[in-house]
C-alpha cells in the first residue's frame, strides 16, 4: 500500500473519532454539532474513494464516484452548521434538499463521461493530467471546487453579520466570539481557491505539481487536524453559543463607526436632536460616575435599564453620537480605566485586566494595543520611567 494511502487511512480514522466526539458529546450545540459531524462523515466518503481508486479496489464499476460524490454536501453542511450557531432555532426543512444540487451535477457530469472518467479509475486520473479539452474529472474538480467557494464564501458573510450584531450588544467576548469558527471557514476558504487554480492550470499541457486527488486530500486532512486542535485546547467551542436576539455572528472587535447607512437607518427614529443629546450627556455621566464597564458581562440591556433608556435608543445614541458600536464604546471606557491602573503602580497585568471590566487577559492586551498602538506592560514599564523619583 502507498504512503499516501496509508495517510489517507489515518485521516480517515482521526476522522471517524472527531465524528464520534460530536454525536456523543453530552448537552452542547447539539444540531449544529450533528450538522458538521455531517460534514466531517462526507469527507470520510472521499478519503475512502481516494483510497479505492490508488488501490484499484473497485476497478470498472462507479461505486468509488457514488462514494466520494457526499464530498460535494460538505460545504453546504458546514453553511448549516454556522446557521445553526447563531441562528436561534434554526432546522432543516424540505427546502434545503436544494442543496443536493452539487452532488448530483457532480455525479451526473462523471457518469456521462467516458468509462474511465465515470468510474473514476487510475487512467481517468492520467488522462485529467493536462491539455484541452478537460476531460469529466476535470469539470467534476471544477464544479467541486466552485461549490465550496461559494458556500464557505456565504459562510464567510454570514458570520460577519453576527459579529457586527453582536458588537451592538455585548461589551465581552468569552462564549459569544466565533473567532474560531471564522478562521475555519477562511482556511477551507482559501484551500478551495488555491484547489481551482491548480485545477485551472493543470488544462496547461504536461503542467503537474503533485500526484490528482493529493491537493484534495491534503485540504481534508487540514481541515480534520484543525479541527481537532480546536477542540483539545478550547473545548467549549462545541457548547452553545450566546448570540444577540437577531440571527447574526461574532463579538465584533474590529472598530466600526457609524456608517452613513446608520444614518439612513435613524433618519425615521422619533428621536429628536435635543433628546439625543440629552441621552448623551447623561450616557457619559453614568459611565463616569457608576462606571458600569467595570462589569465585565455587561450587556447593551442592563445598561439600558440601568438607566432607564429604552435601549434601541441607547444603541441609537452610542452609535450617532459615539459613532461606535456598543462593544467598542463600553470597551473604549475599560481601556482608559486600565491606563490609570497601569499609571498608578506595578499591579500584576492580569489583575488590571480583570479590574478593569475584561474577563480575559488575551482580550485586554489585545484591545488595549488596538487603542494604544503598545501592550499593557510596555505602556506600564514607560509610565514607570517617565514617573519622577
Amino acid at each position: 500500500m502507498s504512503a499516501l494511502s496509508l495517510v489517507a487511512i489515518g485521516g480517515f480514522l482521526f476522522g471517524l473519532l472527531l465524528v464520534a466526539a460530536l454525536l456523543l458529546r453530552p448537552g452542547g450545540a447539539r444540531r449544529g454539532n450533528r450538522l458538521l459531524a455531517a460534514a466531517l462523515a462526507c469527507n470520510l466518503g472521499y478519503l475512502m474513494a481516494i483510497v479505492s481508486v490508488w488501490q484499484q479496489w473497485l476497478p470498472g464499476t462507479p461505486l468509488a464516484t457514488l462514494l466520494g460524490a457526499p464530498y460535494l454536501l460538505a460545504p453546504a453542511l458546514i453553511l448549516g452548521y454556522v446557521r445553526a450557531l447563531i441562528r436561534p432555532g434554526f432546522s432543516l426543512t424540505p427546502a434545503h434538499l436544494v442543496h443536493l444540487l452539487p452532488l448530483l451535477g457532480f455525479v451526473g457530469i462523471l457518469l456521462q463521461g467516458d468509462g474511465a472518467a465515470a468510474n473514476v479509475s487510475l487512467r481517468a486520473l492520467e488522462e485529467a493530467r493536462g491539455g484541452w479539452p478537460p476531460n469529466a474529472l476535470s469539470l467534476a474538480s471544477y464544479l467541486m471546487y466552485l461549490t465550496q467557494i461559494g458556500y464557505f464564501t456565504r459562510a464567510l458573510l454570514e458570520l460577519q453579520t453576527h459579529r457586527r450584531r453582536v458588537a451592538a450588544e455585548f461589551s465581552y467576548e468569552h462564549k459569544v466570539t466565533l473567532r474560531w469558527l471564522r478562521l475555519l471557514v477562511v482556511v477551507s476558504l482559501l484551500l478551495s481557491g488555491g484547489g481551482l487554480l491548480v485545477s485551472l492550470l493543470r488544462l496547461v499541457p504536461g503542467f503537474e505539481l503533485w500526484p490528482r486527488s493529493f491537493y484534495s486530500l491534503t485540504a481534508v486532512l487540514v481541515v480534520y487536524y484543525l479541527i481537532g486542535f480546536m477542540a483539545m485546547s478550547q473545548p467549549a467551542i462545541f457548547a452553545p453559543v450566546a448570540g444577540p436576539k437577531q440571527p447574526g455572528g461574532d463579538t465584533g472587535d474590529k472598530e466600526r463607526p457609524a456608517t452613513a447607512g446608520e444614518s439612513v437607518k435613524y433618519e425615521t427614529s422619533a428621536l429628536s436632536d435635543t433628546a439625543l443629546a440629552e441621552y448623551w450627556a447623561g450616557l457619559q455621566t453614568f459611565m463616569q460616575r457608576q462606571r458600569p464597564y467595570l462589569d465585565s458581562k455587561l450587556r447593551i440591556a442592563d445598561l439600558a435599564g440601568q438607566l432607564d433608556m429604552p435601549q434601541h435608543h441607547l444603541s441609537q445614541t452610542i452609535n450617532q453620537c459615539a459613532g461606535q458600536s456598543f462593544f467598542e464604546f463600553v470597551n473604549g471606557y475599560r481601556i482608559d480605566y486600565a491606563r490609570k491602573l497601569l499609571e498608578d503602580g506595578s499591579a500584576p497585568i492580569t489583575a488590571i485586566a480583570f479590574d478593569a471590566g475584561f474577563n480575559s487577559e488575551s482580550a485586554f492586551y489585545r484591545h488595549f494595543k488596538k487603542v494604544t498602538g503598545r501592550t499593557p506592560k510596555l505602556y506600564q514599564r514607560e509610565n514607570a520611567v517617565a514617573a519622577p523619583d
